[in-house]
């Protein structure tokens, strides 16, 4: 679509007025991005997915929708594809966890030492979680040689918090809005890169891919 057509569907889209103008700088970038191709093929569909991750978001965190994309972190003066999508992919974690059955899910605010990126209880256990953003396709050894750094990262958070478990979220891809369903395929694949991670204690290994996603081991 041509880029008038663009920004009259990021203005449709009920984005609130930071997130709308930071996506239109956005979508005149230059850089590699399949988010920003998927913004210019189908405007509506992603200005519109991310109008509704940010509300969900903001009900799961209790943050004012017009804010909770920055509070992962993210700044509006930075137009790499990469930030924007890691952003999301904490968002689209905290809405998977509530779709899980935590609560008491809040992002965990940035600091100069490595610490993880959402907290939350599930009966009695309470988490420390890491998420990574992936490409699409990255094979077993790359997800495991990630997971296992976040792994460490989650752990230390897990510690210092007092907290009795930890998980890394892998969010493939770059975007993806829709509801979440446990996929066989995503659980084999969790448990996959458990296992190549070392398979620690404690620990889980959660993989969102589109519209599926899995969890190992089991909570």
């Amino acid at each position: 679509m041509n880029r008038a057509g663009v920004l009259a569907a990021i203005a449709a889209a009920g984005l609130p007025p930071a997130v709308a103008a930071y996506l239109a700088a956005f979508a005149a970038g230059r850089a590699p991005s399949q988010l920003r191709r998927d913004l210019k093929r189908a405007p509506a569909e992603v200005a519109g997915g991310l109008a509704a991750l940010l509300r969900q978001a903001a009900a799961v965190l209790a943050r004012p929708p017009e804010s909770v994309l920055f509070e992962t972190g993210f700044c509006p003066n930075n137009l790499a594809p990469e930030r924007l999508e890691a952003a999301m992919a904490e968002l689209r974690a905290a809405v998977f966890l509530a779709a899980e059955g935590f609560q008491e899910i809040r992002l965990l605010p940035p600091c100069k030492s490595r610490s993880a990126d959402l907290a939350a209880r599930r009966g009695a256990a309470a988490y420390a979680f890491e998420v990574r953003r992936v490409g699409e396709g990255a094979a077993l050894p790359a997800l495991a040689g990630k997971c296992r750094d976040k792994l460490r990262q989650a752990a230390v958070s897990r510690k210092r918090g007092g907290l009795t478990h930890c998980g890394v979220i892998l969010v493939t891809g770059a975007g993806g809005f829709g509801p979440l369903a446990r996929a066989p395929r995503q659980e084999a694949a969790a448990a996959g890169v458990y296992a190549a991670a070392g398979s620690p204690a404690r620990a889980h290994v959660c993989l969102l891919a589109g519209g599926l996603c899995g969890v190992w081991p089991a909570w």
